[in-house]
């Protein structure tokens, strides 16, 4: 088992590791090598893209499998490459229906609320979808991916739709507000869409206090999602010790069978992990270091 130590890259929740992303720089997912351009926009840091992350499934509702899943656009893997997917209301939260929570975006980002779309547009009050279309002065660059209602796609290159992570109306689970708007058209709309519909998303970066507050929810260890996951021969973990200690990752799998335990140093490394180990299924593993654990994250094997 090979360890290099980690130098480039650390998760925007580690504070120590923030400042290494400047808004406007590219950020790559590490869950799957994915890349996004970024932009400073007011107070807020935005992704400049769509997100694009799951595998893509085919005529079916995403479900709560502990698999990240999305649409394609008339099923074509190209669009999403183009235009991002498309994710239903639970999916995009990750079945954490909080405002605000992180969903499916990577570390340090969470699925904006609807008040922070109303900060974004409260920057260009005369013609924010003018002005965060494609073109338009704030780099915002708007996508116009669509949608899916019942499995049927619609409205590409005529519509953008970006969730928010705020629910409405008065029935718990049924529907969420949703940005959107035409091309050419200067105003940026807010209406409340059916959940089961699949829309895009863009990512908005945490606060540096949000930050602070994640970092102390797991005290002074952290690690990261494995990349790339979905994993066939190897994943890659990142993780941080926050103070002299030793410490453990431990695999298991949804029966919380224990598979493997690797001891690991303190300061901030990356570990590799080879599949063979494994079987093919989903496996979760977190660090355990004295009396403290880390969040618990997920990894699939695919053999």
């Amino acid at each position: 088992m090979k360890k290099v130590f980690f130098i480039t890259y650390l998760s925007l929740f580690v504070v120590s590791a923030y400042s290494q992303f400047k808004c406007g720089d590219t950020l790559i997912d590490i869950r799957d090598g994915q890349k996004y351009a970024t932009v400073q926009i007011g107070t807020q840091c935005w992704m400049a893209q769509n997100l694009n992350y799951g595998i893509m499934i085919v005529g079916i509702d995403q479900s709560n499998n502990a698999i990240a899943e999305k649409y394609c656009y008339h099923n074509d893997t190209n669009n999403c490459l183009l235009y991002g997917g498309l994710y239903q209301f639970n999916e995009v939260m990750d079945y954490n229906f909080t405002p605000g929570s992180k969903g499916l975006c990577p570390d340090g980002w969470h699925v904006p609320t609807d008040e922070e779309y109303t900060i974004l547009s409260s920057n260009y009050p005369n013609s924010p979808g003018i002005e965060l279309a494609p073109g338009g002065s704030s780099g915002f660059n708007l996508q116009y991916g669509g949608f899916s209602s019942n499995f049927t796609f619609a409205s590409l290159n005529i519509y953008c739709n970006l969730r928010t992570s705020t629910e409405s109306g008065s029935i718990p689970g049924n529907t969420a507000y949703v940005r959107y708007t035409y091309p050419s058209d200067t105003g940026f709309y807010r209406s409340n869409y059916p959940n089961k519909s699949a829309y895009s998303l863009r990512c908005i970066q945490d606060t540096i206090n949000t930050a602070i507050s994640e970092v102390s929810k797991i005290s002074t260890i952290y690690i990261s999602d494995a990349y790339p996951n979905p994993a066939t021969n190897y994943f890659i973990i990142n993780y941080y010790l926050h103070t002299n200690q030793s410490a453990e990752i431990i695999f298991f799998n949804i029966l919380s069978k224990e598979y493997l335990r690797c001891k690991i140093d303190d300061a901030s490394n990356t570990i590799k992990i080879n599949t063979n180990a494994f079987s093919k299924g989903i496996y979760f593993y977190r660090i355990i270091s004295r009396d403290e654990c880390s969040i618990t994250k997920k990894v699939i094997i695919y053999k």
